[in-house]
């Protein structure tokens, strides 16, 4: 069947993943927003030093969510993918697994900040921080994501930093008011899970929770290789930090936690796409490889000139941008910025293999890729922050993304199926730096010479790509079953 053909028979439902993505972008992008204005504020009442004590807190609990997580979200997806009608049993028993691991995590977060050896503020303000961890089991957006509640998942994360927004606003004056963040984000937890249960309970299965110690431990126990191939991850993401608090410390936290976080954001974005795409992905790879291998070439091809794209756009704006979010005292996080940024493609774009790997049950391959990514990050880290600081922390961190990528790549191919290759990524990425660089040529100012090479970059992907237009029309109507 052609592609006009599959198009048209669609059409008349509508395209299901397209809609399922913008409702998730659209509750992601509001939390955005409203987290850039929190952190635009934070930025300006808090001193430098202050300001990445709370990055740091934040940089720590989120490598320790991923422990409470413990991977069992997507093990819940994959296995309603198989069987729908054992939602009630995995919406019982993922809460308590993930209450028992909260539990258990909370005194290692406090404690992790004297390891470090933190000013005694930046101690209590993690021992705070630690305490929201108690907000993560209730967070069911796995089930809503498995029974193609898309638009009810959505919300939860705007509902969660509307609260904390709120509570930053009204209640952090000056730096004097840093542990008011600590107490705020827990109240916003608290929120967010209430949001998500009051959800699950009307519009999915209702809310319960079972405490079988003996099959909350064999979850516990399956998600394990998943949940330590997040920590790597995660660790990944975070280490360059953590390196710069350990070896320079101050305001350089500060300098490299502000470019993090907008690019924390930004790789929300692209989790959501593959959130969205995976449980279709984990169907197709059971069902008909072929139509996986189709999705995936379709889905990296757009993923490869859009992700590349929006890259160069923020590269070329990286003053402008980091100037309006946080202040003319975070100059020196401009050229920071401009390299951090590179990571959102390349996690983009590895994930097809990450998310192949996850659903095909290869976690351990995937271990294995991300050890070796934060194995780099770490060599290159320990000699690049103490000469260039921030910078060096920023280029250490591509690099190691740089590796995971292509480890899980190869991993994929070798035991799951045939992927795309690096060619669908090197184009574009050739093809901003020219643009890029000819921008620059012709205008100086950095919102000229963006408008110059992204209308470059726009053309030059209508005369490169060959069939992208169908590609997303292809990828948009990828939930749709034919009739």
């Amino acid at each position: 069947m052609s592609d006009n053909r599959i198009i048209h028979v669609f059409s008349d439902r509508g395209p299901k993943l397209l809609r399922d993505l913008l409702s998730l972008l659209g509750g992601q992008f509001f939390s955005s927003l409203i987290g850039f204005a929190s952190f635009t504020y934070l930025a300006r009442v808090l001193d430098p030093s202050s300001y990445g004590s709370m990055e740091y807190a934040i940089g720590v609990v989120s490598f320790f969510t991923v422990i409470v997580e413990n991977g069992l979200g997507p093990v819940g997806v994959r296995h309603l993918s198989h069987d729908r009608s054992r939602a009630p049993e995995f919406a019982a028993r993922i809460p308590a697994a993930r209450v028992l691991l909260a539990l258990a995590t909370i005194p290692l977060v406090g404690l992790s900040s004297y390891i470090t050896r933190q000013d005694e503020r930046t101690v209590i303000l993690v021992w705070l921080f630690a305490f929201s961890l108690l907000g993560i089991p209730w967070r069911q957006d796995w089930l809503l994501q498995a029974l193609d509640k898309m638009s009810q998942a959505a919300p939860g994360p705007a509902v969660r930093m509307a609260t904390f927004a709120a509570g930053v606003f009204l209640f952090v004056k000056d730096s004097s008011d840093l542990m008011m963040v600590g107490i705020v984000t827990i109240a916003s937890e608290a929120i967010g899970s209430a949001y998500y249960i009051v959800v699950q309970h009307i519009w999915a299965i209702p809310f319960r929770i079972e405490m079988r110690i003996a099959e909350v431990l064999r979850l516990i126990r399956e998600g394990a290789s998943l949940s330590l191939t997040n920590i790597v991850w995660t660790f990944t993401q975070f280490a360059p930090l953590f390196l710069i608090a350990s070896l320079i410390g101050g305001a350089e936290r500060a300098w490299f936690g502000a470019p993090l976080r907008i690019l924390l954001a930004l790789l929300a974005f692209g989790f959501l796409y593959h959130f969205n795409l995976y449980p279709i992905c984990a169907r197709r790879l059971l069902g008909n490889r072929e139509e996986w291998s189709q999705l995936i070439k379709t889905s990296m091809r757009v993923a490869a000139w859009g992700g590349v794209g929006m890259t160069l756009l923020l590269t070329l704006m990286s003053g402008p941008l980091m100037l309006s979010i946080f202040g003319n005292r975070f100059t020196a996080s401009i050229s920071v910025f401009a390299i951090l940024i590179w990571i959102l493609p390349i996690r983009l774009l590895a994930d097809h293999a990450r998310w192949a790997l996850v659903a095909s049950a290869l976690q351990s391959y995937l271990l294995i890729a991300e050890i070796a990514g934060a194995l780099v990050l770490l060599a290159l880290g320990l000699v690049l922050v103490p000469a260039a600081a921030s910078e060096g922390a920023a280029v250490a961190a591509v690099a190691g993304n740089l590796t995971t990528w292509a480890v899980a790549h190869f991993l994929a191919v070798r035991h799951v199926g045939q992927l795309p290759s690096f060619f669908h990524a090197f184009v574009p990425a050739l093809t901003a730096l020219v643009c890029g660089i000819g921008g620059r040529l012709v205008a100086a100012e950095s919102v000229w010479a963006a408008i110059v090479a992204m209308v470059a970059y726009a053309i030059c992907a209508q005369l490169i790509s060959g069939g992208l237009k169908s590609d997303i029309k292809r990828l948009a109507y990828a939930k749709n079953e034919p009739r």
